[in-house]
C-alpha cells in the first residue's frame, strides 16, 4: 500500500518515508458507499415521529428530559435571585 520513497540526499543519512494515506478505488467506493449509508439512516430517524423516537431511543430522551429539567430549574432558581444556589 505504501512504498519507500529514496532521496539522493536522504539515503546517505539512512532516512527513509513512507507515503501514507494512499485512497485506492475501493477505498473510494466504500467511503461512497458509508456516506449513502448514513445519508439513508440520518433521512430514517427524521422522519420518525415522537413516540417512536421515544421507543427506539430511551436513554437519550432521559437524558435530555432531565438536562432539560436542570437547566429550566436552574433558570427560575436565578429568576427569584435564590442566595442560597
Amino acid at each position: 500500500m505504501s512504498d519507500p520513497i529514496h532521496s539522493p540526499d536522504l539515503e546517505g543519512k539512512g532516512h527513509h518515508s513512507q507515503v501514507e494515506n494512499v485512497i485506492e478505488p475501493d477505498e473510494k467506493a466504500a467511503a461512497a458507499n458509508m456516506k449513502a449509508d448514513a445519508i439513508e439512516a440520518e433521512n430514517a430517524e427524521h422522519a420518525l415521529g415522537v413516540i417512536a423516537a421515544v421507543k427506539a431511543y430511551p436513554m437519550a430522551t432521559l437524558w435530555a428530559f432531565i438536562m432539560s429539567c436542570t437547566i429550566a430549574s436552574r433558570s427560575l432558581l436565578l429568576r427569584f435571585k435564590c442566595s442560597e444556589c
